[in-house]
């Protein structure tokens, strides 16, 4: 006898969530060597300067936040998890705390999905920025 999900509405939309979060977890690293890339591969400056030298604080703050959105994007991945394990009503908890409710697992797979995604533009635009008034 097959056992359903009680909740199987739960599987698809988490599918659909996680792959936009892989999206930016993925869009996130590829940003981090963007400025590396840029000074080492095409602007063709002198290879004898150190890169920490030519950045300023925006690339640093730029990759701390693309750092959180991989971050936020991971403990989503997590926290996906314990989602679908709501959706076939077994017990849930987030990391070492006691058992979970629906609403609480949703919150904070509300907040990091927002985070990974806030945190990717925000350093993002720093580096356009950087790289805009750089050339």
């Amino acid at each position: 006898m097959e056992e359903k999900a009680k909740h199987p509405w739960r599987i698809d939309t988490n599918s659909r969530y996680r792959d936009v979060v892989k999206m930016f977890i993925n869009f996130s690293i590829a940003t981090i060597s963007i400025p590396i890339l840029l000074f080492k591969n095409i602007l063709n400056l002198d290879p004898n300067v150190a890169l920490i030298n030519l950045f300023d604080f925006r690339i640093f703050i730029a990759w701390g936040f693309l750092f959180l959105a991989i971050c936020a994007g991971v403990i989503f991945y997590y926290t996906s998890a314990q989602w679908i394990r709501l959706a076939w009503e077994l017990p849930s908890r987030f990391m070492f705390w006691k058992n979970m409710n629906d609403r609480q697992i949703e919150n904070i797979l509300d907040w990091t999905f927002w985070l990974s995604i806030l945190f990717f533009f925000l350093g993002f635009v720093l580096i356009v920025w950087f790289i805009v008034t750089f050339v």
